[in-house]
């Protein structure tokens, strides 16, 4: 049972504001979308002819699609900088 410190007469407290969300995080998520865009696209162009994956065994296949993505979004994100924390001590920063 959860515990609360008002009681019922008190409003309960505000909720704390949400965090922002990291610039890298916002750079790894368009990464991701745009490499699975471009993936979705080439995939669509090469539909009657599956040279992309064709020399690949059918249990490659798949995980190599999934790779291009996860690449595009590493690169976002590594790219990317960190948001600034002011708020952090020097040494931490």
């Amino acid at each position: 049972m959860s515990q609360h410190r008002w009681s019922s007469d008190e409003p309960a407290p505000a909720p704390a504001p949400a965090p922002k969300v990291e610039k890298k995080v916002k750079w790894a998520t368009a990464g991701s979308f745009l490499g699975f865009s471009v993936l979705m696209y080439a995939l669509e162009l090469v539909r009657d002819q599956p040279v992309l994956v064709t020399p690949l065994p059918d249990v490659l296949e798949p995980l190599v699609l999934a790779l291009v993505p996860t690449l595009v979004t590493m690169a976002a994100g590594w790219r990317a900088p960190h948001t600034p924390r002011p708020d952090l001590p020097p040494a931490q920063r």
